[in-house]
């Protein structure tokens, strides 16, 4: 899609749904149009709730700005620079005149953008699979070193490094904590988040753990950690980390007879 950072699937479920929300409007006794309104469902709910990229957002709400307005009601209206105009007559057979005047294409003109935005997609696309390909070959370096000798050796860099972080803290030898009721939410809310992290710590201590067994051969090798330790070399965090979290989440405490912590830490991992 050009001139987004990502392509999106806006469907045509998406456009009739503005299409009907556009009637509504008009239907309305109000003299003025709330165009603002449109633009804010459009942009926060109908398009918007597919897009991911803030600078997305910003792209979407400078297009909208160019439709929703009322110059959109007459012949003059000529966005983002557009030559073609609509007719100045109700006629149908008008309407479709000025549509087959349309280049098959979508044209960068139509959207605003330069002539050789083309050029730049297809460069930001090479390299985006040049990226790929060069993932590819360390993964497949890295599966390689974990079946050599050196696994322990190369792994004992984030150990340490685990070590050193906790060295100052004692989270991995506390018990593990519960969230206690407090008087305020936002004490609520800082009381679950300690009792997470703490939870969380004692996860991540737990794995190297079993990494530093699995590395010197004194434990079966297990996939899934291996998968780990393919993770690291590769410097890479998967999903699975945030899964954990968001399982943490939603794990249900006797006094509060309901999941806690469903927002804010949810919102930050997904």
């Amino acid at each position: 899609m050009l001139g987004w950072s990502k392509s999106y699937e806006f469907n045509d479920t998406d456009f009739s749904t503005a299409i009907r929300l556009t009637v509504e409007l008009m239907q309305t006794p109000n003299i003025q149009i709330q165009w603002n309104y449109l633009t804010g469902v459009c942009c926060d709910s109908v398009y918007g709730g597919r897009i991911e990229n803030i600078q997305d957002l910003g792209i979407l709400d400078s297009y909208l700005s160019q439709y929703f307005v009322d110059e959109a009601l007459t012949h003059r209206w000529r966005p983002l620079g557009m030559s073609n105009s609509l007719p100045s007559y109700s006629n149908f057979q008008d309407y479709i005149n000025s549509i087959n005047q349309l280049s098959d294409r979508d044209l960068p003109s139509y959207f605003g953008l330069p002539e050789n935005i083309q050029q730049a997609w297809e460069k930001t696309t090479s390299m985006d699979i040049i990226s790929y390909l060069r993932n590819l070959n360390l993964e497949k370096h890295a599966s390689a070193a974990l079946l050599g000798d050196d696994l322990h050796k190369k792994l004992l860099p984030f150990m340490m490094l685990w070590k050193k972080l906790n060295q100052s803290q004692d989270f991995i030898r506390i018990p593990t904590p519960t969230p206690i009721i407090q008087k305020s939410l936002m004490e609520n809310f800082i009381s679950e988040e300690y009792c997470y992290a703490v939870t969380v710590v004692k996860k991540i201590h737990k794995t190297f753990s079993i990494l530093n067994k699995l590395s010197k051969g004194a434990v079966p090798i297990e996939p899934k950690y291996l998968e780990v330790a393919n993770d690291l070399l590769l410097y890479r965090v998967r999903v699975r980390v945030s899964s954990c979290v968001f399982d943490l989440c939603n794990s249900r405490h006797p006094k509060f007879g309901k999941s806690f912590g469903t927002g804010p830490m949810i919102q930050r991992n997904t």
